[in-house]
């Protein structure tokens, strides 16, 4: 119903168009003949032919249109059917409207003289139509030619846009490469101070330093690190909250297959392991927060299940998992799911790759 409302609302200018022509050829012949009225039989009979003519050129006109070098030979050919056509239907309901006694015999004329006036008829409403087309197809042009300079130019914006944000992203990576290297250096000496003191400490810090260096490392060209490395700093983070809190913490990290060659993006599961020791529960050996890593091949599956903790460690924007979602969708897109369910008192997040 909406759909026919609508051609109807656009078919509206057309409707008002054509009623404005018939009233003024028919003002303009009741002027010219003596005040004597067209017959009303010619008027319902050859003004719907000579429009059907119109749209019937509209529509060849847009077609030839699209063609190459062959189109000025098609026209001409589709305007020479179009007259036969309109002439031997016209003649046929002339014939037609004789036989019935519509049409008095005395107004019976020569073929052709029927012929030339037919054809001038045809060919007003012909031209009326290739001036409508091309009219139709300038505008249609000048559409498009807008259209695409304001997709260039939004092109160019975001040309820019892009340009600046490489820009200040190798200005931050430059910043990156001297503040952690004067980091390892100083943890580096402070592991060899403490290491004499307390070696359990010592390998805090060396375990630190390797995070530190994994995340600042530049990664291939791909985007990706080895899926092997990234499980040993899954290993090590785990390790160090570990220490943080005595050995206490409940927490089942389990690795099913090799991983032999398989390639990540880098820090994806850091993240998602982050969010397990700000939000859950890590204190009940009945319920350990469960980390499974399932690896067959080239498909990859993480679960994570665990309880929540009464109070939120912190704040939580969803930046990180917003950005692990992003990541997936660039790196990984149509060949990933993630999939979270949680309530007041669990959380379960279930992710697989198609490595």
């Amino acid at each position: 119903m909406i759909k026919i409302k609508e051609n109807l609302r656009s078919s509206e200018p057309h409707f008002i168009f054509w009623a404005l022509f018939i009233a003024y050829e028919l003002l303009v012949n009741y002027y010219f003949n003596g005040g004597v009225l067209s017959s009303w039989i010619d008027i319902i009979t050859f003004y719907p032919l000579n429009i059907g003519l119109f749209y019937l050129h509209t529509s060849i006109t847009f077609f030839v249109s699209r063609q190459g070098t062959t189109r000025y030979f098609n026209m001409l050919l589709f305007i020479i059917l179009e007259l036969l056509v309109y002439l031997a239907v016209k003649f046929c309901i002339v014939k037609l409207y004789m036989f019935i006694g519509a049409y008095d015999v005395s107004r019976n004329e020569k073929l052709s003289r029927f012929v030339v006036s037919s054809s001038w008829r045809a060919g007003y409403f012909i031209v009326l139509s290739s001036a409508f087309a091309f009219g139709r197809l300038t505008i249609s042009s000048l559409g498009r030619i807008s259209r695409l300079d304001r997709e260039m130019l939004q092109q160019r914006l975001e040309k820019e846009q892009t340009e600046n944000s490489l820009l200040a992203t190798k200005n931050a990576f430059l910043k990156a490469q001297i503040n952690p290297h004067f980091l390892f250096n100083i943890l580096s000496y402070i592991h060899t101070r403490i290491i004499v003191h307390s070696e359990p400490l010592g390998e805090v810090i060396i375990t630190l330093s390797e995070m530190m260096r994994y995340a600042f490392t530049e990664t291939d060209q791909d985007g990706k690190v080895v899926l092997k490395e990234e499980i040993q700093q899954m290993k090590n983070y785990i390790g160090l909250n570990q220490l943080r809190y005595n050995q206490q913490l409940k927490i089942d990290f389990v690795v099913y297959g090799e991983p032999g060659q398989l390639r990540v993006v880098p820090l994806l599961f850091l993240t998602l392991l982050e969010n397990v020791f700000k939000y859950a529960k890590l204190d009940s050996p009945e319920n350990p927060a469960k980390i499974h890593l399932h690896i067959d091949k080239d498909n990859m599956s993480l679960l994570i299940l665990n309880l929540k903790a009464k109070k939120r460690a912190a704040y939580s924007n969803q930046v990180g998992m917003s950005n692990v979602r992003k990541q997936l969708e660039f790196h990984y897109p149509y060949r990933h799911r993630l999939e979270v369910e949680e309530n007041e008192t669990s959380y379960k997040l279930h992710l697989n790759i198609q490595l």
